[in-house]
């Protein structure tokens, strides 16, 4: 979404012509530039480095004030330094707590970085510093959309439209709301925010208070084929999470590595000391990617509920998996006679679905279970628990 539009004009820049964005240079002592601008031209020129050098300087010699912080921070974000970026930002804040502008660019770093809780608490607040203007009702919008909570977006379309918003912009969300609820999966936004939410406190949430069996359901169900004593193995860890799955297994293991989106979910998982590598990825597009026969056991413990159609997560631990290499996961129950999205927003499949997808990509179906997999207000939430082995 480009540069959302606040209440304050932009002074002389507007009197900038096309042929002068597109010869930017450093601009003259006698004329005044919206740095903003100047920093946009810059990047498309591929000339982020000299903008990043100029602003860092002008800066640096007490000449920039607010917007030329603004304009570094968008050169940061471009060339994917968001953590500078948001650092940028803050200080911008900090000067300046009370401009809507600096609000709305500080939401752009902090979403730029990934954390979309606190991007949009800043639309937020830039919102209450300019009520009349639609731009950061339309930025909370997006995000809402971006972590898949579309009722939430709504509201803020329609104070967008209220206040006379761009027409094109509402549109545009709309659409990109009616193509994420049409998709198969749930916006890796989506899971990301919500377990970076639960990071801190995630292990006990599920084993306490959810009584979360998933990783020891499977654990029990590869103990009936490997036996008392199985050997040593390297497995995948598909959506870690904390490290709760590793935890399970580490008996029967000599090396795991971990995928999971959520940052904050690697951290703690890295603090149990049982992955040799962490990777933060979406396991779907990182199997894609990944090189073939690695890994002697797949798990995925309480991972596709956030997936629907799950045709690339078999073809893709298929291709990692060695010859004869297992494949341990757990899904909720469905009726459908695929999947289906259920009231809480996690997917569930069926029987039948499962096992054409493991005759479609050459599993062979060793035990298949149903299994109270957790509990949800005090009522059991069933499930499958699969060993698949690769043909």
């Amino acid at each position: 979404m480009a540069r959302l539009s606040l209440s304050a004009p932009r002074s002389k820049s507007a009197m900038w012509s096309s042929s002068t964005m597109e010869n930017a240079c450093l601009p003259n002592e006698a004329e005044w530039i919206d740095p903003r601008d100047l920093a946009a031209a810059w990047i498309a020129q591929g000339r982020s480095a000299e903008a990043i050098s100029y602003f860092e300087d002008l800066l640096g010699r007490g000449r920039g004030g607010i917007l030329a912080r603004i304009a570094l921070a968008q050169v940061q974000r471009a060339i994917g330094e968001t953590a500078l970026a948001v650092a940028t930002m803050r200080d911008a804040s900090s000067l300046a707590p009370e401009v809507a502008e600096v609000a709305v660019a500080f939401a752009e770093a902090l979403a730029a970085d990934a954390n979309l809780t606190a991007a949009i608490a800043e639309y937020q607040r830039a919102a209450r510093l300019a009520p009349d203007d639609p731009g950061p009702q339309l930025g909370i919008a997006l995000l809402w959309v971006e972590v898949g909570e579309w009722d939430k977006a709504h509201p803020h379309l329609e104070a967008a439209r209220a206040l006379e918003a761009d027409g094109t912009q509402i549109a545009l969300i709309e659409n990109a709301i009616a193509r994420a609820k049409a998709d198969p999966r749930l916006p890796a936004a989506f899971v990301r925010h919500l377990f970076d939410q639960f990071s801190a406190d995630y292990d006990q949430r599920m084993l306490d208070r959810l009584g979360y069996a998933a990783p020891a359901i499977l654990r029990d169900l590869a103990a009936m084929m490997w036996g008392p004593k199985p050997p040593k193995q390297i497995m995948l860890d598909l959506g870690c999470g904390t490290g709760l799955a590793a935890r399970a297994f580490k008996d029967c293991t000599k090396r795991i590595a971990g995928i999971d989106l959520s940052p904050k979910m690697l951290a703690q998982a890295q603090a149990t000391g049982l992955y040799a590598d962490l990777i933060a990825a979406d396991i779907e597009e990182w199997l894609g990617r990944a090189a073939p026969e690695q890994f002697d056991v797949a798990v995925a413990a309480d991972v596709f509920v956030y997936l629907g159609d799950l045709s690339a997560i078999f073809a893709g631990t298929h291709k990692v998996l060695k010859s004869g290499g297992s494949f341990l996961f757990t899904v909720e129950r469905g009726e459908a006679s695929s999947f289906q999205l259920g009231t809480r927003r996690r997917y569930q499949h069926s029987e039948a679905y499962i096992r054409d997808l493991a005759t479609a990509h050459d599993f062979f179906i060793a035990s298949l279970i149903t299994a109270t997999l957790r509990h949800d207000a005090g009522v059991p939430v069933e499930g499958f628990a699969a060993l698949m082995t690769k043909s």
